[in-house]
């Protein structure tokens, strides 16, 4: 099970700031946003342009050339 957070619009067209999804051992990001359009059209209309972080990181995290923060 995951916690996935929404923020922006998908936030406020889902009406829920988080929920906790089911997803099989080994599953990709790509299989949670599969799960996810399969069970909200919003996501589904969305799915092209959206991403996925994943954990939670400290202050204090060396920042290399070339990631996204």
């Amino acid at each position: 099970r995951v916690q996935v957070l929404y923020f922006a619009q998908l936030r406020e067209r889902l009406r829920r700031g988080a929920e906790p999804v089911e997803v099989p051992p080994g599953s990709t990001a790509g299989d949670l946003l599969d799960a996810l359009s399969a069970e909200h059209a919003v996501v589904a209309a969305a799915r092209g342009s959206l991403r996925v972080a994943v954990g939670h990181v400290g202050t204090d995290l060396p920042l290399g050339d070339g990631q996204t923060a």
